[in-house]
C-alpha cells in the first residue's frame, strides 16, 4: 500500500480530519513518515491500527484505556470483558424495550376516560391491612426507580369492594388462591382517570354507577395504573372497574 495523508487516511476511516489530529495528538497514531513539504503520511499499519480505535471506542472503551490496550499484544482479556459488558448491556436495554413497548400498548388499548366493557378472568387478592399496603406501595415506588424496571412484576395495592363489604379493602392480586379473596370473572365496566385528587375518583365512581342499571351493589375495584401514569407524567392514571353481571 502506498503512503496516504492524513485526510484520506480519515477518509478511509469514516472520521473527520480533527479526529485523525487529536489522536496523532494523543499519541495514538504515529505517521509512518513526513514528507520533504512536512505533510505526515500513513501506511497500512496506521489504517488498520485507526479502525482498530474505532472499534475499541465503540465497545466503550475510553481513550486512555484504549492507550493502554495499544501496548499489548494479545487483548484476549481486554475483548472477553468488553464481550460480557455488551452482553449485559443488550439484556438491560431488551428490558427497556420491553417495557416502552408495554408501555405503549396500554396506551393505545386503554383511552382515558372512556367506558369500556371488559372480559375479565377470576382473579385472587391477598388482602392486606392499611400499614402494609402503605409499606408495599413505598416498595413499589422504589422499583419504579430501578433501571431494570419489569412493569409485570409491579403489583399495585388495589382497592376492593364486594357487595358483601361494609368498607373497602386494601388488596393485593396473588397467584396463590389457597389463601386469598375471590373476584369473579365476567364484564366489567373499565375507565381510565386521570387523578389530581381523590373526589375525582368518587365523582367518577358514581357516575358509572348512575349511568348504568345495577341491580345490586356490584364489586368495584381501583387501582393505580402504572404503564398509563408513565405515559402520562403530568397526572396519575387509576383504573376503575365495576363487575356487571
Amino acid at each position: 500500500m502506498k503512503y496516504i495523508t492524513s485526510g484520506m487516511l480519515a477518509y478511509l476511516v469514516g472520521v473527520p480530519k480533527t479526529t485523525v489530529r487529536h489522536y496523532i495528538n494523543l499519541d495514538l497514531l504515529t505517521p509512518a513518515k513526513i514528507d520533504d513539504n512536512g505533510y505526515q503520511l500513513f501506511d497500512e499499519m496506521q489504517v488498520y491500527r485507526l479502525y482498530y480505535i474505532r472499534f475499541l471506542r465503540g465497545i466503550g472503551y475510553s481513550l486512555t484505556e484504549i492507550a493502554t490496550l495499544l501496548t499489548q499484544d494479545d487483548l484476549h482479556q481486554a475483548l472477553q470483558t468488553a464481550n460480557q459488558q455488551l452482553t449485559e448491556k443488550i439484556s438491560a436495554l431488551q428490558k427497556t424495550q420491553q417495557t416502552i413497548t408495554a408501555i405503549l400498548t396500554a396506551q393505545a388499548q386503554q383511552p382515558l376516560n372512556i367506558t369500556q366493557s371488559i372480559k375479565q378472568p377470576r382473579r385472587y387478592f391477598e388482602i392486606l391491612n392499611e400499614d402494609i399496603a402503605q409499606s408495599l406501595e413505598l416498595k413499589m415506588a422504589q422499583q419504579m426507580a430501578q433501571a431494570d424496571l419489569n412493569l409485570h412484576q409491579l403489583k399495585p395495592i388495589t382497592y376492593l369492594k364486594r357487595p358483601t363489604d361494609t368498607t373497602p379493602l386494601f388488596v393485593q392480586i396473588t397467584s396463590t388462591p389457597e389463601t386469598a379473596i375471590t373476584v369473579p370473572a365476567g364484564t366489567y365496566l373499565t375507565v381510565h382517570l386521570p387523578v389530581i385528587n381523590e373526589h375525582q375518583i368518587d365523582e367518577a365512581l358514581d357516575k358509572l354507577l348512575a349511568d348504568n342499571d345495577f341491580k345490586t351493589a356490584p364489586t368495584i375495584l381501583i387501582y393505580e395504573n402504572i404503564p398509563l401514569s408513565l405515559v402520562y407524567g403530568q397526572t396519575i392514571i387509576y383504573t376503575l372497574e365495576v363487575h356487571k353481571p
